[in-house]
């Protein structure tokens, strides 16, 4: 709940401030040669947030949820998948903005209306940092046991059925053996399959 508050935040909150201190700059400062630069910027966080937030909220928080409730999960969606496809590149591109804004203006006298610009800039990097850094030391660690523990129950089970059926197909030879339409060899059937259940149980729970 806290990641897709932090959304909300970011779309509805931090990115309108932005926007409108860029709009003020123009106001106040219509001749910089920076606002070009500004806007462009503007449009490429919104748009890389944007993305970032819908790639969470449309396949890893739905996914994650569905293990921990132990639901069956249907897409081709993995944790390795996210973290192979996703980065965090906002913050440090904001970093290298806020070094070229202070670079680019040469006097105190020419910086000073940019200050709430950079303020703001400074606090969403901060936010989006912490936001990451939740992601990385608890979430997807988190996500990563579920997903192994539901691998697990999967080969748990996978196991058991196939013993079963094993079980089930050897209890009708044995019955089928004993009114006389199976040969002696299948006798031995059933505790063949027992041996191999054991052994495979031993084995099953070194791999846990």
């Amino acid at each position: 709940d806290y990641l897709e508050k932090t959304h909300r935040y970011y779309l509805n909150k931090k990115l309108l401030e932005i926007e409108q201190s860029i709009s003020n700059l123009q106001t106040q400062t219509p001749e910089n040669q920076l606002l070009p630069f500004l806007k462009s910027f503007y449009n490429w966080v919104k748009d890389n947030l944007i993305f970032h937030i819908q790639m969470e909220e449309e396949q890893l928080f739905p996914y994650i949820k569905a293990l921990y409730n132990q639901l069956e999960v249907t897409s081709d969606f993995t944790i390795k998948h996210f973290v192979e496809h996703h980065s965090d590149t906002v913050e440090l591109q904001i970093s290298e903005v806020k070094k070229h804004i202070v670079r680019a203006q040469q006097s105190a006298y020419e910086i000073f209306p940019f200050k709430v610009l950079l303020k703001q800039l400074d606090e969403l990097e901060k936010d989006l940092r912490i936001h990451a850094k939740i992601e990385d030391e608890v979430l997807i660690p988190k996500a990563i046991d579920l997903e192994n523990r539901l691998y697990i129950t999967l080969l748990t089970n996978s196991f058991y059925r196939k013993i079963v059926l094993q079980c089930l197909h050897a209890n009708w030879q044995m019955k089928m053996w004993n009114v006389g339409f199976v040969d002696t060899k299948s006798a031995f059937t059933f505790h063949t399959i027992e041996m191999q259940m054991m052994v495979g149980m031993r084995m099953f729970m070194t791999i846990v």
